[in-house]
Parts: C-alpha cells; sequence; structure tokens
C-alpha cells in the first residue's frame, strides 16, 4: 500500500490480464490510466528506457485531484532489472499508482515484485455462470450448463473460454494445431521454431527471434512468414523487443 502497487500473479490462462484490465476500467473515473508497451532497454545501460517513460508520466502533472494510473500488463516480458528499476521510480512519483499482472515464475527475477503480496484471479462460480450465460445467449457455446466446464478449467479463465467456444481443453486445442503442421510438410520451419521457442520458454527464457532464425538457418523471408502466423494462432508471442516465448 505504501508504494501504491497492486500485483496480480499467477499461472497462465489464470485470467490476470482480465482482472488487471477490468481492474482499471472500474476505476477509469478516479485515475488517468496510461500502459506501459514496451520497455525496450536504450542507451549504454538501459536505464534511457526508464527514465524516458518516467519522464512521460511526470509530464502529465499527476495530483491528489488528477492522480495516474500505470498498467503493465503481462509484466514478465520486460526485462525484469528495467521492470525493478522503473516500479521503484514510480513509487517515488506522488499521487501515481502501479497495477501489473506477471506470471508467477516471472514474478520472482524481479527483486521489488518478490517482497509484493500478490491477488491471484481464480474463476469462481458466479462468474463461470455468468459468462456461460452470456456465451449461450451469442450462440458460442454449445454446453448445456456451466459447471462441467467450469470444474474441468480447474480455476482457469483461459481454460474455461476454451472448453465453452471449442469444446475441448486447451491442450487438446494446441495439440490439435501442431498435428496439423506436422501432417503439412510445408510447415515444418513453424514446428522447429515451436520446438526451441518452448524448450526456452520451459525455464522462463525468452529467446531472440533472430537467434532462433540463425540456430535454424532459415531464410529471413520464410522465417517472418513462419513467426506471423505462430503469433496470429497464439502459440507464442513476440515482444517489442523481438523476443519469442
Amino acid at each position: 500500500e505504501a508504494r501504491r502497487l497492486a500485483v496480480i500473479a499467477g499461472p497462465s490462462g489464470s485470467g490476470k490480464s482480465a482482472l488487471a484490465y477490468a481492474a482499471a476500467h472500474e476505476i477509469r473515473g478516479s485515475y488517468r490510466w496510461q500502459q506501459v508497451h514496451s520497455l525496450t532497454p536504450t542507451g549504454r545501460t538501459g536505464r534511457d528506457a526508464v527514465a524516458l517513460l518516467v519522464a512521460r508520466i511526470e509530464s502529465l502533472r499527476s495530483s491528489i485531484y488528477a492522480p495516474v494510473g500505470i498498467l503493465i500488463d503481462d509484466a514478465g516480458r520486460h526485462d525484469p532489472n528495467l521492470l525493478d528499476r522503473l516500479l521503484r521510480r514510480l513509487a517515488d512519483l506522488p499521487n501515481v499508482i502501479t497495477l501489473v499482472s506477471i506470471r508467477e515464475e516471472d514474478r520472482v527475477p524481479v527483486p521489488l515484485l518478490s517482497t509484493v503480496a500478490t491477488i491471484t484471479p481464480r474463476l469462481d462460480d458466479d462468474f463461470a455462470e455468468e459468462l456461460w450465460r452470456d456465451y449461450q445467449a451469442h450462440g458460442l457455446t454449445s454446453w448445456a450448463g456451466w459447471r462441467e466446464p467450469a470444474e474441468r478449467a480447474d480455476g482457469l479463465l483461459l481454460e474455461y473460454v476454451t472448453l465453452l467456444t471449442n469444446g475441448e481443453n486447451l491442450d487438446a486445442v494446441v495439440g490439435a494445431q501442431v498435428r496439423t503442421r506436422e501432417a503439412d510438410h510445408t510447415r515444418g520451419l513453424e514446428l522447429e521454431i515451436l520446438r526451441l521457442a518452448s524448450c526456452a520458454n520451459q525455464y522462463g527464457v525468452p529467446v531472440p527471434a533472430c537467434a532462433i532464425q540463425s540456430a535454424l538457418d532459415a531464410d529471413l523471408n520464410a522465417f517472418t512468414a513462419a513467426s506471423r502466423r505462430l503469433i496470429d494462432e497464439h502459440l507464442f508471442i513476440e515482444d517489442s523487443g523481438n523476443l519469442i516465448r
């Protein structure tokens, strides 16, 4: 509370981003919200990236009558040292609050976040039923009730949405996407990119896109096209620093 910092942490698919955006929307009349999309290192030490962001926020002239809110969604995609510096600088700014969503495994490398109590989102019965009714009204689900898919989702929002819309668990949907690529010899490069990116991700390590391209000795145009298809199908993401995870 003293740092005016709220941290939403949990496993992938638990609804961290949804909760963060919902919270910001709920209090949108009380704060002027800004979102951090990129924290790409610049300058000799990378500190310039933090300085530029802080200067931008200071230019908003936050006050008790017009406070500012900073939203950092999926914070694990940023360099942990730069993120830690930014959060500490934001804590020094008066009338500025910070809302962070981050995977639990990405929280530990950020010193400040590892010492802050977190909010862990979990799908509850009321929201599960409300979402099912909304999807049913719009013809987005064939489930006759909400309880079975909610129990199968085990508290994970993304898993629940996938079950409602596809009738299968997320693992089955992703598995089908992989098998489609295995059956199509023209999409072998996509599988190779996935193999390297997913292996690194098991250890929480994002990989530069250029490193994967180099390791596969892939043509730049073919690599770009394959990567774009994987991103479009949400099999991995590429952040502003061209890191794949």
